[in-house]
């Protein structure tokens, strides 16, 4: 008995894995379809390949130089310098968009921003590419991958180590007390409760608030870390 009890706890497991996986092979299925930009950027052909693939974006950080180019070329045409549109260095950080490829060389479709324009194109990558399950594979001697979840994150703690600095925040744990503030017209006269917590962390229980002339401060130093786009600032990190 407790090894059939342990075999349907297996099974279970892996039917609620693989419902798991379906699940998301649909919805990157559909973000592909509905990805129309691909097909400005790269053409029809990467545009249906990245729907068979399920391909999901990534970033990667190059650890060589790699040419770029406006499409899939080929290797003689590789070979003229006229057709290299832009080169990267080892160390640069670009967002991988799919691939396509023979059974001896890849095309890789990347971009990446060149000063504040967003560049689409190809780099080579001499050999095949296999199919990544979601999650593109590190490339021994080409690139590695590089989460900007973690940059986002360097960002929010520097952030919030500024505004801990520059503005007087306060919190009212006891909720009956948080509502008299509240409901008080002299507090809301000096104070303004922060409620939006891509401010600050704001208290399961009670209030945060801080004076009315910091709130425009607070917005400023917001607006400087996370005002626009963070990939721009994320794949310029290594220049």
């Amino acid at each position: 008995m407790a090894n059939s009890s342990k075999d349907d706890k297996n099974k279970n497991a892996g039917l609620a894995l693989g419902a798991i996986i379906i699940l998301y092979s649909i919805y990157l299925t559909a973000l592909n379809l509905i990805n129309i930009t691909t097909i400005w950027n790269f053409g029809i052909i990467q545009y249906a390949k990245n729907i068979v693939h399920i391909h999901a974006d990534n970033y990667i950080k190059l650890t060589r130089n790699f040419d770029v180019y406006d499409g899939q070329l080929s290797i003689e045409d590789t070979e003229n310098q006229a057709n290299i549109k832009y080169k990267l260095k080892s160390g640069q950080i670009v967002k991988y968009k799919g691939y396509s490829g023979t059974s001896n060389i890849s095309y890789i479709a990347i971009q990446f921003f060149e000063e504040s324009k967003k560049v689409s194109g190809y780099i080579l990558l001499p050999k095949p590419k296999k199919w990544d399950f979601f999650e593109l594979e590190n490339e021994e001697n080409f690139w590695y991958n590089i989460k900007i979840d973690n940059f986002k994150n360097s960002l929010r703690n520097k952030y919030l180590h500024e505004v801990k600095s520059k503005i007087k925040f306060q919190t009212e744990s006891n909720s009956l007390k948080a509502e008299k503030l509240i409901q008080s017209k002299e507090f809301q006269s000096e104070y303004r409760v922060i409620d939006d917590p891509d401010y600050y962390t704001i208290p399961k229980v009670g209030i945060l608030y801080i004076p009315n002339n910091d709130y425009p401060l607070l917005k400023e130093i917001y607006g400087n870390y996370f005002g626009k786009d963070i990939e721009v600032d994320f794949l310029q990190l290594s220049k």
